[in-house]
Formats: structure tokens, C-alpha cells, sequence
């Protein structure tokens, strides 16, 4: 399911962002792309991939909010929303 914004998320190095636009994109980057440290993959992550899974599923969720959440939690940088 699309979002409303895009999250932006500093995913593969040091300037280098990956622009997530919606849950299946979201749901790739927490299964192939997440950091393998034992502090990303806590309760946030697993909150993630579970929204994620609902959003696919058709109901109601808080995939896009997780995803940040668990961004965060794995020490990740969200870049200003350019997408206003």
C-alpha cells in the first residue's frame, strides 16, 4: 500500500538514502537490507515487519510508523521529508 509521504531512510552508508514509498518497499528493506546488528532487530523491527504483514493483508495498521520506529531503533537516519 502506497504511504502519503515517502520515508527516507540512510539505509546503505553514509549519505547514501533509500527513498521507501510504501509497505511492500518497506517490508524488503526490514527482510534484505536491514543491519544485521542484534540493536536493530528488537521489538521495533519485529512491530515493523508485523504492520508491514497487516498493510499487505489489507487491514488496518501503523506500517509507515513502524518502519520509522524501527529505523530509529537501529540507529538509522530519517531525512526530512522532501515529499510535503
Amino acid at each position: 500500500m502506497p504511504w502519503d509521504k515517502p520515508v527516507d531512510v540512510q539505509l546503505y552508508g553514509i549519505g547514501k538514502y533509500r527513498i521507501v514509498p510504501d509497505t511492500a518497499t518497506a517490508a524488503r528493506c526490514l527482510l534484505n537490507d536491514w543491519p544485521e546488528n542484534e540493536e536493530a532487530h528488537g521489538k521495533e523491527y519485529e512491530e515493523a515487519l508485523q504492520a508491514c504483514l497487516a498493510d499487505l493483508e489489507g487491514l488496518p495498521n501503523t506500517a509507515r510508523e513502524s518502519f520509522i520506529k524501527a529505523a530509529k531503533a537501529a540507529g538509522l537516519t530519517i531525512r526530512p521529508s522532501q515529499w510535503h
